[in-house]
């Protein structure tokens, strides 16, 4: 068995898809990405230099100004509800509840994978030293992604056991409360 490098990571996919947008699906060589949470659509061609060699339409392409304003992929009260609800103010926080942004919930749940896929059971600890952005190794995410979940720093075995004690915990209390009774009894 060999062991072949990964194919190299299309950043520009990379990051429409961390955004929220997705190429078309009835036309995949239109060049188009659409939004299904704002039903937002976007021409990439506009972004791309001619094939004459002469400047695009537009330089730069911010993918996350370029969804509507209630958009939860970038707005976090309309992800939350908190717009419906009538509250004033934007949502505080990242993280599973808080009620951040879409883009901020998908970085948020790749670091959390990855923080787990890194943990080694054998030596009890976390891998040190980020890997640096743009590797070969797929991790083009990885420092930021760890700079924002713990602040770089290395999570004890205690902590890390009782907060899948905690976590195991409840999703057992939501199993049992979704759970019917009355359909698993014979009569």
């Amino acid at each position: 068995p060999s062991t072949a490098s990964p194919p190299p990571i299309n950043k520009p996919a990379l990051s429409l898809s961390l955004f929220g947008w997705d190429s078309v699906p009835h036309d995949l060589a239109s060049d188009l990405a659409s939004c299904s949470a704002c039903f937002r659509r976007l021409g990439l061609w506009m972004y791309k230099p001619k094939p004459d060699g002469s400047l695009s339409v537009y330089e730069t392409l911010d993918i996350a100004s370029e969804h509507l304003e209630y958009c939860p992929w970038v707005n976090a009260g309309t992800q939350s509800g908190e717009k419906r609800a009538g509250a004033k103010g934007k949502a505080s926080g990242t993280g599973a509840g808080a009620g951040g942004a879409g883009w901020e919930l998908v970085v948020h749940a790749l670091a959390t994978m990855t923080r787990r896929r890194e943990w080694d059971p054998s030596t009890a600890t976390t891998t040190t030293g980020p890997t640096a952005v743009g590797k070969e190794d797929g991790s083009i995410l990885h420092e930021d992604m760890r700079a924002s979940v713990d602040g770089g720093e290395v999570e004890d075995e205690d902590v890390r056991k009782q907060r899948d004690r905690e976590w195991w915990s409840k999703l057992r209390r939501v199993r049992q409360a979704l759970q019917v009774k009355g359909l698993s009894k014979k009569k």
